[in-house]
């Protein structure tokens, strides 16, 4: 009985371990915000960077903070009720 809990005890704490490895690892998920609210975060002086990619915008923040919004083109319309 010993020996099946000592491996279940192992077996666990290498998942535990695993476990915390991966979230190290995995990309900084982003907030998607409009494009007047990065606007106003220009403005206050909140941006760090931006980066272009395709029709994104890749926001960084002086704070770390990652943001994201779509550009807009000349194929894109916007209605305003």
């Amino acid at each position: 009985m010993r020996i099946i809990l000592k491996y279940i005890l192992i077996v666990f704490a290498s998942l535990l371990v695993l476990a915390a490895f991966v979230s190290l690892f995995q990309s900084q998920k982003k907030t998607v915000v409009p494009l007047s609210e990065l606007v106003s975060k220009i403005n206050a002086g909140q941006v760090e960077s931006i980066t272009v990619k395709e029709d994104l915008l890749e926001i960084k923040l002086t704070g770390g903070e990652l943001l994201e919004t779509k550009k807009l083109n000349a194929n894109t319309v916007q209605l305003h009720y």
